[in-house]
């Protein structure tokens, strides 16, 4: 992925004193070039699809993102290595706020008394930045280890003769000796 300081692969940014009192709805679709980027960034084959949309609502010191992202990728399976489609669909719902406890104070419950597991992501600068958002998503709804339909990991030799893999090797090294014992 890319470092701290670089460029992200997509960015949407929102000022969020623009967040009307009845809240904003925001959608958008990477563009060819954004796509590109990202699956770069992801170790993608290919990314031909890539649309978020957010619903936002809250005030300028903490607003409540909810949403999904959907993507068609092509991506290489750990079995075959041959590249196949999939898709993602994930759901966003994540708070922003520009109290930000100090480490390790993460609040135990939400204003309206339901349970929280983290803090809330920080608003920089009196934004937030949607498609940084949905890119997160995009990467946390990616298989570490995706695999082609069907594809299964067998281990009767490549050959399928129920050989190990490894017989190659032993006939290249010989008959093992007593040293080799």
């Amino acid at each position: 992925m890319t470092g701290p300081l670089s460029k992200p692969p997509l960015s949407r940014l929102v000022d969020v004193v623009d967040v009307p009192p009845e809240g904003l709805h925001v959608a958008f679709e990477a563009t060819s070039a954004e796509r590109d980027a990202m699956a770069a960034a992801f170790d993608l084959v290919a990314l031909p699809r890539f649309v978020a949309s957010f619903d936002l609502a809250g005030t300028a010191r903490r607003l409540k993102v909810r949403g999904h992202v959907d993507a068609d990728i092509r991506q290489t399976c750990v079995v075959t290595l041959d590249p196949f489609d999939d898709q993602v669909h994930e759901d966003v719902d994540v708070t922003f706020s520009e109290d930000i406890p100090p480490e390790g104070g993460i609040p135990q419950t939400e204003d309206d008394g339901t349970s929280r597991r983290e803090a809330p992501d920080p608003i920089i600068e009196g934004r937030i930045d949607l498609g940084a958002l949905a890119a997160e998503f995009l990467a946390l709804g990616l298989d570490p280890y995706p695999r082609k339909p069907g594809a299964e990991f067998t281990h009767d030799g490549a050959d399928g003769s129920g050989t190990s893999p490894f017989a190659g090797l032993v006939r290249l090294k010989g008959s093992p000796t007593e040293d080799d014992v």
